[in-house]
């Protein structure tokens, strides 16, 4: 057959937090870049099969005046067949998986994911170092905002996530905004994104930070 159907993209080795901060996030930018290839593969596949299917159809239509021949071109299609279906069920389980993985990117940066401190703090700009609940799904490179419980709506300070470490809990910020002043006990914190940033401003934050 003059009509073949292309193979997909490979996917990447998926990313994983247990290997650091330099690897996981060189795997995400490989993810994304794996979700546009197998958008233009998926739009070419959908091509591809239609024209397998005509010549298909061609074959057996050239081989309907000969009994034996005909037997021999539904063997032949037959297998196009269960190769194409086998193609289309394989390009269809890579697009799930495409999806599931851009959907854990996506919870990843847009969740508002909250940890109580009861580590002492004085409200001011610069690095801060405390304890939040282990197993956070935070990640160095995050934005950060901590306010104080006693008065979360008037101390509050923002910055960038230097350090967590999800078996402690230790954590360090360093923090370029600060509202409110004094000393407390007690803070709560939760990913934020850049100021007036979109959804996607927020992926590109975070890959930068990669």
């Amino acid at each position: 057959m003059s009509a073949t159907i292309s193979t997909p993209p490979v996917p990447p080795d998926p990313p994983r937090r247990a290997e650091g901060e330099a690897k996981f996030w060189p795997k995400c930018d490989a993810f994304v870049q794996y979700i546009a290839d197998m958008g233009i593969y998926l739009a070419k596949f959908i091509t591809e099969l239609a024209a397998v299917s005509a010549e298909v159809l061609g074959m057996r239509d050239a081989a309907a005046g000969s009994v034996t021949a005909a037997q021999v071109q539904a063997q032949q299609s037959a297998a196009e067949a269960a190769r194409a279906m086998q193609q289309a069920d394989r390009s269809s389980s890579e697009a799930d998986r495409s999806r599931s993985y851009a959907a854990q990117a996506k919870g990843l940066v847009g969740s508002a994911i909250t940890g109580l401190s009861t580590t002492s703090m004085v409200a001011c700009l610069g690095n801060h170092t405390f304890t939040l609940p282990a197993g956070l799904a935070i990640v160095p490179g995050c934005r950060l905002a901590i306010c104080a419980t006693a008065d979360p709506a008037g101390v509050e300070m923002r910055g960038i996530c230097l350090a967590y470490d999800a078996a402690t809990g230790a954590t360090t910020v360093r923090a370029d905004t600060v509202t409110g002043a004094g000393t407390y006990a007690a803070w709560a914190a939760r990913i934020v994104p850049e100021s007036g940033a979109t959804a996607g401003t927020v992926v590109q934050h975070f890959l930068s930070n990669s």
